[in-house]
């Protein structure tokens, strides 16, 4: 994370200065409007970086699991455990972790991370670039944010999530020692 920042502040990676939110969210002790997230699964890691904007990112390893009815009842909204219970076994364990890595990226961005807000939330199950959201404890801000898939290898599902939805973000897949890095800039 600090070289990702130090590269993008321009500043050596050991110089950059983190301090935390009350719920934990690393964020830059001197740069109020850099926003960061990041994300890591397996041997991959994703990192998105912005300036005055919100940001966040996830990205899972997508995996069978027997528990995965259960699973979508606790994080899947009324509304969207409906159309999630009419999918294939195919086709539901790709809409999971769809759903997943777009509201933890969501989630991530607003500084909340994961709550029991997760069944309030909205997003869309299905395989286009980019997703919106709906939000029931707030329907007007959630419609100023944009979720957009990140370009990983097959096996792995990720999403970054901006508030401002006109904002240009770039993908950048960078190699480093054992795995890959997906790093999100604008």
């Amino acid at each position: 994370m600090r070289i990702c920042l130090g590269e993008y502040l321009r500043q050596k990676p050991e110089t950059v200065e983190l301090s935390y939110t009350d719920r934990d969210r690393p964020v830059l002790a001197h740069a109020e409007t850099i926003q960061f997230s990041i994300s890591h699964t397996h041997d991959l890691v994703a990192v998105a970086l912005t300036a005055d904007a919100c940001i966040g990112i996830d990205l899972e390893y997508v995996k069978s699991t027997a528990d995965l009815p259960e699973l979508a009842e606790r994080i899947l909204s009324t509304r969207d455990l409906k159309v999630f219970q009419t999918l294939s076994p195919d086709e539901a364990l790709s809409a999971f972790f769809r759903v997943w890595t777009r509201k933890e990226a969501y989630l991530k961005a607003t500084g909340e991370g994961i709550t029991e807000a997760l069944q309030q939330i909205s997003v869309s199950m299905g395989p286009e670039e980019i997703s919106s959201v709906i939000d029931d404890r707030d329907i007007s801000t959630a419609q100023d944010w944009r979720l957009l898939g990140l370009p990983v290898p097959a096996g792995y599902m990720g999403h970054v999530a901006c508030n401002q939805p006109h904002k240009l973000l770039q993908f950048c897949p960078i190699r480093v020692d054992k795995g890959g890095v997906v790093l999100v800039t604008d």
